[in-house]
């Protein structure tokens, strides 16, 4: 009968703490009994009635189990997500999400939270869609610019991103028109047109100098063209600002590792100089490893 507590421990690792300590207490309590009354002729119906009471008590831990992870409104939800975002635990943000819009699904935040969660993942194309719901549910074009330049870059839809951040949509913020000129630098650069991703990263700088995308972006242009000095400047100030931003932490081994991310390709002249193409695009960097199917 030893062997009891070793065969349902396996079970107790998968159940949240509190109710793991209460079923310890409990097969505690009767394994006592359970021992002495197995030494009898009675041992193998102990020992089924023994299984039958451990099997109810993980069963009804499993259900509070599913009944308080599900508890909570919409709003709370959200709550939650933003807050394993900001720790960057996507998965867990995008559960929350999903719950979310299960309580509310005409949901706009949600919605649109849910698609940059897609982004997060590095999935555009779930991140596309969940943005044309959000479009029919009534977001407007302010709400869903951002996401979407970002999700298209992921697709690499490239001329759409540069289309879509040109004029800027009225009423856009100082630190949001950044961000788009940051994913319009982007497109730029994934096509090879270094000089004008320049050209627009330097309007971004000059509008807004803190931003973390920016920043980004202008470090990779600067890896692409070789200066690695002007890279590592960039670097700094990007950690400055966001030390925990998963993609500060890739652009930093990225600086250190110039040549494996920066091929050489041939020039007219016969000399080598470094491509853009196939640069990892920074507002559109993958954060995850799989992502979920659409509701």
């Amino acid at each position: 009968m030893q062997a009891l507590p070793t065969a349902f421990s396996s079970m107790l690792l998968s159940i949240p703490t509190r109710f793991s300590l209460m079923l310890v207490k409990k097969l505690m309590e009767i394994l006592p009994m359970i021992e002495t009354q197995a030494r009898t002729r009675r041992r193998r119906t102990v020992w089924i009635g023994a299984v039958a009471v451990c099997a109810i008590l993980v069963m009804s831990a499993g259900v509070l189990v599913v009944g308080d992870y599900h508890r909570g409104s919409a709003d709370d939800f959200i709550a939650k997500a933003r807050a394993e975002r900001d720790a960057n635990n996507f998965n867990a943000a995008l559960l929350h999400l999903k719950n979310a819009l299960e309580k509310d699904p005409n949901n706009l935040a949600a919605r649109l939270l849910y698609a940059q969660a897609y982004i997060d993942l590095g999935d555009g194309e779930g991140a596309l869609a969940q943005l044309r719901r959000a479009q029919r549910g009534g977001a407007n074009e302010l709400e869903m610019v951002k996401s979407r330049a970002e999700a298209e870059l992921l697709v690499r839809q490239f001329e759409d991103v540069i289309r879509h951040t040109a004029p800027m949509p009225e009423g856009v913020s100082t630190g949001l028109k950044a961000s788009l000129l940051a994913s319009r630098a982007s497109a730029f650069l994934a096509l090879g047109e270094t000089d004008a991703a320049l050209a627009v990263v330097e309007a971004g700088l000059s509008l807004d100098p803190h931003s973390i995308d920016i920043l980004i972006v202008s470090a990779r242009i600067q890896i692409a063209t070789g200066d690695l000095a002007a890279a590592h400047q960039r670097l700094a100030e990007a950690l400055a600002e966001a030390p925990k931003d998963l993609r500060v932490m890739q652009l930093r081994g990225d600086v250190a590792l110039p040549r494996a991310i920066t091929p050489r390709r041939k020039t007219p002249t016969g000399e080598s100089s470094p491509s853009s193409r196939g640069m990892r695009l920074p507002a559109a960097t993958s954060r995850g490893r799989r992502s979920p199917p659409i509701i």
